[in-house]
């Protein structure tokens, strides 16, 4: 279900993004006062095909390994020291050893690492994942293991190619309307009146851009702690339960949420510690259960 719905979004704002472009070059073209009767629809829809090709040509460049290289220039990643590729090498060998088994499928990540004290984890792009040198520096073996699991999870439900693509689909949408937004709240409506009156296709995708951003913001809210558990419950099919737990019991008391206000506990990026705790202690339960 969260699969359909991250494609349903990614093909609108596709599209969105598409006709918003499409508006510039029409706009260029047929200035003037115009009414809706008077627009040269035609000619608006001709102006579609450069945009659908740039932009399709953007996500599928990231997401290959070229993407994984420029998603990588844009996060605070770097290769590993070799006393952190003594660490991480050891359990990515055993966790590709169990893919293989499980799913009859290579999985060959490439790992980085990011210079944060945090403990902390990220999966991008097609198969690349890092982690925190404070993971490194504090999880022991199986915990470290544990959080690759749990990234190599997002690359095998393709959680990561979603994000970058609906991304490349969003920026036009996210630059355009938020520019534009600046423009006509500066003039004090004045830019609005005359964009409507000259170039009201691109006015008006412009003001429902905002919409669609605040949709956009609130699916990708709805989705992110069914994505966390998912990822979690993938570790724990791969065996790495009892880690990931031992590694949630040492950090529980630093997941501080004092937010106060309606939906202000949903404002953070992955559930609660003891709720992910206690789904992995369900998991092993059930597990018990059926063995029994």
């Amino acid at each position: 279900m969260i699969t359909v719905l991250r494609f349903i979004m990614l093909i609108v704002l596709f599209g969105y993004s598409c006709g918003l472009l499409a508006a510039i070059p029409h706009a260029y073209n047929h200035w003037g006062f115009m009414s809706i009767m008077e627009i040269d629809w035609q000619a608006y829809f001709a102006h579609f095909k450069w945009p659908a090709l740039a932009l399709g040509a953007a996500i599928i460049i990231l997401s290959t390994r070229a993407g994984d290289v420029i998603i990588g220039l844009c996060l605070p990643t770097r290769k590993q020291a070799l006393r952190e590729q003594q660490k991480l090498d050891p359990a990515l060998e055993r966790l590709r050893a169990v893919y293989q088994d499980k799913f009859g499928l290579a999985m060959s990540p490439k790992a980085y690492v990011m210079d944060l004290p945090d403990i902390n984890g990220l999966a991008f792009g097609r198969k690349t994942i890092a982690v925190s040198s404070g993971l490194l520096k504090t999880a022991h073996d199986e915990e470290i293991a544990g959080v690759l699991a749990h990234e190599i999870g997002h690359l095998h439900h393709r959680d990561s190619f979603f994000s970058v693509a609906i991304m490349a689909a969003a920026y036009p949408v996210y630059i355009l309307s938020i520019l534009m937004g600046a423009f006509f709240f500066f003039t004090w409506g004045i830019g609005l009146v005359a964009l409507l009156c000259f170039a009201p296709i691109f006015a008006a995708l412009c003001l429902g851009g905002w919409l669609l951003i605040g949709l956009d913001m609130l699916l990708e809210k709805v989705i992110r702690w069914p994505l966390e558990y998912k990822a979690d419950l993938f570790a724990a099919e791969m065996g790495y339960a009892p880690a990931l737990i031992s590694l949630f019991e040492r950090i529980e008391d630093e997941d501080v949420r004092g937010q106060e206000g309606f939906l202000a506990k949903y404002a953070y990026s992955h559930p609660p510690t003891a709720l992910r705790i206690d789904r992995l202690e369900r998991y092993l339960l059930r597990q018990s259960q059926s063995a029994a």
